[in-house]
């Protein structure tokens, strides 16, 4: 896929791109690719209890977010 080519090093590029609606596609991945290594793996969701687990996630998705795009 050709898109950022033109990009610098400034952030608001980046995030203006993932925000554009060719970006979109890769936001998305990108999100779900950052969740999924960082979230709680399901072996041990009998470890923690289902209040911290339904928190840690909550948090986990509100962050990723929020660094995509602040």
């Amino acid at each position: 896929q050709k898109w950022g080519g033109d990009l610098s090093h400034r952030v608001n590029d980046l995030v203006a791109l993932l925000r554009s609606d060719i970006g979109k596609v890769a936001a998305a991945e990108i999100k779900n690719v950052v969740i999924n290594a960082l979230r709680i793996p399901a072996a041990l969701n009998n470890t923690f209890d289902s209040r911290v687990i339904a928190g840690f996630d909550a948090a986990l998705h509100s962050r990723v977010e929020n660094a995509l795009f602040e």
